[in-house]
């Protein structure tokens, strides 16, 4: 990604995706002290939109950069790069996981999650070898893959997720089946307050 504005020597390729591991701590701490203050959905939508934004600002910066040769594009598209996994990780980092737990069903909670970090590895596997074969031969222009995919997730995460701040685990399986799935009979907001400890 960053020998698409000239960045080529490995040390300062080093240098920028040490900054970016370090970096990445941060928002990351900042999402997850969010999630119960602004809820999962809102989290997700912000974060995604960011990186939307983040990423068309990219594609400019790289196909200016491209046309141009100019520096100070290059630099623009490092501190981009840094907003854009800024904007990643203070929605991603902490719901990638937490969100499935909660949404999923007791019988399958564990399968599924199990099933989403595999997912997310081979992806992350899969990236590592295909994206360097993608730039070499349409160099900015394979950007926009990642660009359809971040407006997917967008569409995805606006038309079907719901929000689970402030329910019990066993108040989301009844939103998700109306029979209730695995959740104790007769459990509502009435019914959890009066009983606060539910065994």
């Amino acid at each position: 990604m960053l020998r698409s504005v000239g960045i080529k020597n490995p040390v300062h390729i080093s240098a920028v995706n040490g900054a970016l591991a370090i970096f990445n701590f941060f928002p990351g701490i900042m999402g997850g002290l969010c999630v119960d203050k602004l809820g999962r959905r809102p989290l997700l939508l912000i974060s995604t939109t960011g990186m939307l934004i983040t990423f068309t600002v990219i594609i400019i910066l790289a196909a200016e950069f491209t046309r141009t040769q100019a520096p100070p594009l290059g630099i623009a598209f490092v501190v981009m790069l840094f907003l854009y996994y800024g904007m990643h990780d203070i929605g991603w980092v902490p719901l990638a996981e937490l969100y499935p737990a909660e949404v999923l069903p007791f019988s399958i909670r564990s399968k599924g999650v199990s099933f989403g970090i595999m997912v997310m590895t081979a992806s992350t596997a899969l990236g590592a070898f295909l994206n360097p074969i993608g730039l070499n031969s349409l160099q900015w222009r394979f950007y926009f893959v990642f660009i359809a995919i971040q407006s997917m997730y967008l569409f995805l995460i606006w038309w079907f997720f719901i929000e689970t701040k402030g329910r019990t685990i066993e108040q989301v399986s009844v939103l998700f089946d109306e029979h209730g799935g695995d959740a104790p009979p007769r459990l509502d907001r009435e019914s959890e307050e009066k009983n606060t400890y539910l065994s």
